[in-house]
């Protein structure tokens, strides 16, 4: 097999595994939470049964770069895929809710393993030429793929039987096309914790961003629809302009990547920022007019390249274990960013009524793109590994 074929295999695979994750969660949370709401079950423990696969990927971020000190990426992501085949069809069948979020948040825990050492993998060993593209790429199968799972729900309702035998059949054809793969990282040597405050130090532009789009999406998925309703949009409306921001991040990040191996990453990186800033603070103006469905497309795109760009200069970066190291210390922001979005734009609403949400978005996208103006990178660790 060519150099060209074995990487052009390699990058389905991760892709093809990452993907998988995307349509899975999108399948598997709202379906568990629908079952224990048609059960009768309190909305608190509902809320804390679906928070199971998203605490296990924020665990996952603290111990994936010994994981990949420990077994090859290739090891790493097959046993992954094959556990989640196991957590998956033992929560679904299962009705003891203590097993249900503990093989819940075993499925999130190698969840979060598959994603970081596949974008790793990805920024990693993509053309430095086309790397912007291939993450690009590589970002909107996993946004796209989110949207497959509640497509599953809407095909077949409550009977799990068939979403669940095409999940676990694409896990089992997934984990052949990584085993049969050539994905290799440059290095699996462990380093300090230590090292995670220099990489802070050097990148802060770049953490800031992961945080600011993963505020913006906790937010924008939790409190747009009560701001549209707000606004006199009825309850389908609002659901579709959540659908039209997702549809956006999906199919502007490839032309994003585009724009950033053509132009740098670092003038695009700033250009998304701006951009989602003026969109907005516009949003009032279009909520009620027919331009407010381009716009949240065009948003969607914009913020969705926040963090896309986020992972290109990252890879521009660091490489090898440093790289996992950022890439997890990514997942550790996106959590934090997750959990306080919806607390502050909630906080907001209350003390500025509906506009509350578009001021504590503009804040935290107006603080990214103060992060960016800061001088260059200072390169202390190098692109070491």
């Amino acid at each position: 097999m060519s150099q060209s074929s074995s990487f052009y295999l390699s990058i389905f695979a991760v892709v093809l595994s990452s993907s998988l994750i995307g349509s899975l969660l999108g399948y598997f949370i709202p379906f568990q939470a629908l079952r224990l709401n048609n059960a009768g079950g309190d909305i608190d423990l509902i809320g804390l049964m679906s928070s199971a696969p998203a605490l296990g990927m924020f665990l996952s971020s603290l111990i994936t770069p010994r994981i990949n000190h420990r077994f090859p990426i290739k090891i790493a992501m097959t046993i992954s895929l094959l556990l989640i085949l196991i957590t998956i069809n033992i929560s679904i069948l299962q009705t003891d809710l203590k097993i249900v979020f503990l093989f819940s948040l075993i499925m999130g825990m190698c969840c979060g393993v598959i994603v970081i050492l596949g974008e790793t993998w990805v920024a990693e060993s993509s053309p430095s030429t086309h790397k912007g593209r291939f993450i690009g790429f590589y970002t909107t199968c996993y946004t796209g793929s989110q949207l497959c799972g509640p497509l599953l729900i809407s095909f077949f309702g409550f009977n799990d039987l068939i979403p669940r035998s095409i999940i676990s059949t694409l896990l089992i054809i997934s984990s052949i096309f990584i085993v049969i793969s050539s994905i290799a990282l440059t290095s699996r040597n462990i380093i300090h914790i230590r090292s995670s405050f220099n990489i802070l130090k050097i990148t802060p532009a770049l953490f800031m961003a992961v945080f600011c789009f993963s505020f913006f999406d906790s937010s924008i998925l939790s409190l747009f629809p009560i701001y549209s309703v707000k606004n006199g949009h009825l309850e389908s409306s609002a659901a579709l302009l959540i659908t039209l921001i997702f549809v956006g991040d999906a199919l502007l990040q490839i032309p994003i990547g585009w724009l950033s191996d053509k132009f740098g990453s670092k003038k695009i990186h700033k250009l998304c920022g701006f951009a989602s800033l003026i969109l907005i603070l516009f949003i009032p103006y279009t909520i009620n007019t027919p331009l407010i469905w381009i716009h949240m497309i065009i948003l969607g795109g914009t913020a969705g390249g926040i963090y896309t760009i986020a992972l290109v200069r990252a890879s521009e970066i660091f490489s090898g274990s440093k790289l996992i190291l950022t890439n997890s210390l990514f997942g550790i922001l996106w959590g934090v960013g997750s959990t306080f979005g919806p607390i502050i734009s909630g906080t907001f609403m209350k003390i500025f009524s509906q506009n509350g949400i578009i001021l504590s978005l503009s804040l935290t996208t107006a603080i990214f793109l103060i992060f960016t103006l800061y001088k260059p990178y200072v390169m202390k660790l190098g692109k070491s590994h």
